[in-house]
């Protein structure tokens, strides 16, 4: 404690501050401060609580600590022990009858009985009444086909119709002609009944030439083995060598008309290459119109044709038909080729 004192009397003394002459008290307890007395004299007086300072901020968390080990398990208690039976206590007095209670509910039904024993056999029944109809049965499978039935018997024939009656003829033609219900044949005019083309074995000429008419022509009477670039000259008669002159060529004309057709007929026994030939014909050796243009020899029967002409020819004139022959890489052999000219 003196200790505490002489601190504090130091410290005023630091502090510049000054204590007047006087006894200073014995004692003194932590809290306490040295106030003056009457006179000279200090004693030890409690010192006021002081003012309580702001509370401080809160501080941060600590980290959460370990987790610790669980613990063992305890052991299980003892049973404690069963307690004494009380005393029987005394008989109460016996107590006044109660009301008649309420009527109690229905029991349960009872369970039912064993099964009795089979009786006697008792008398027939009667007869019990006629039980619904059972359901359809399922669909049979389809049976087999039936045999055929007999063939009917045939309808009567049904009576002959009316003749009918022509009331008129179509077309122009007048070989027939009707009167009434009667039709009259008459005789065909050629001039104006007959179309199209007559075959040569009808009497016609095989062309439709109409009025006209025709000349048939061939190179020689027997087959021949053509040179190469040869005119070869057709004629309206059986020659016993080749043709090769205009003059012995020359065909005449005996009515006058118009050359509008050509048609030529090659048949050969050995081909040759497939060099192209031409052929002509002049009018009282004039020029020459092409009649068939680069055409080959290229089987053993060859045809030609040109139904587009259209040469005016008068009678007494003469024409020339001719052939010209190529220049063959390898010649035909034996060849004969006739020719028809149609004049309308």
């Amino acid at each position: 404690m003196k200790n505490k004192v002489l601190a504090f009397v130091t410290a005023i003394l630091l502090s510049g501050c000054m204590i007047a002459q006087g006894t200073l008290p014995s004692g003194g307890v932590n809290g306490q401060y040295l106030q003056k007395g009457t006179g000279t004299n200090y004693k030890w007086a409690n010192g006021t609580s002081g003012v309580t300072g702001a509370t401080g901020a809160t501080g941060a968390n600590g980290s959460n600590g370990v987790t610790g080990a669980t613990g063992m398990a305890g052991s299980d208690g003892f049973d404690g022990a069963i307690g004494a039976t009380g005393g029987v206590g005394p008989t109460g007095s016996t107590g006044s009858n109660g009301a008649t209670g309420a009527a109690g509910s229905n029991g349960t039904v009872g369970l039912t009985g064993a099964t009795g024993a089979t009786g006697i056999t008792g008398s027939t029944g009667l007869i019990g009444s006629t039980g619904s109809a059972g359901s359809n049965g399922a669909t049979g499978a389809t049976g087999s086909a039936g045999t055929n039935g007999t063939n009917g018997i045939n309808g009567a024939t049904g009576a002959t119709g009316a003749t009918g009656s022509i009331t008129a003829l179509a077309g122009t033609p007048t070989y027939i002609t009707l009167s009434g219900s009667t039709i009259t044949r008459g005789q065909v005019t050629l001039t104006t009944d007959v179309t199209g083309v007559l075959p040569l074995a009808n009497g016609g000429n095989n062309h439709g030439y109409g009025a006209g008419y025709r000349i048939d022509a061939g190179l020689a009477a027997t087959l021949i083995s053509p040179a190469d670039a040869t005119s070869y000259f057709f004629q309206p008669y059986s020659v016993n060598s080749t043709n090769t002159g205009s003059t012995r060529g020359r065909i005449y004309i005996t009515k006058s008309g118009i050359i509008e057709a050509f048609y030529g007929n090659a048949q050969i026994n050995s081909v040759g290459s497939g060099e192209t030939s031409s052929v002509f014909i002049t009018v009282n050796g004039g020029a020459a119109t092409t009649i068939i243009s680069a055409q080959a020899i290229g089987a053993s029967s060859t045809q030609y044709s040109n139904t587009s002409l259209s040469i005016a020819v008068n009678a007494g004139d003469y024409i020339n038909c001719y052939w010209t022959t190529a220049t063959w890489a390898t010649n035909p052999i034996g060849l004969t080729f006739n020719i028809t000219l149609g004049i309308r």
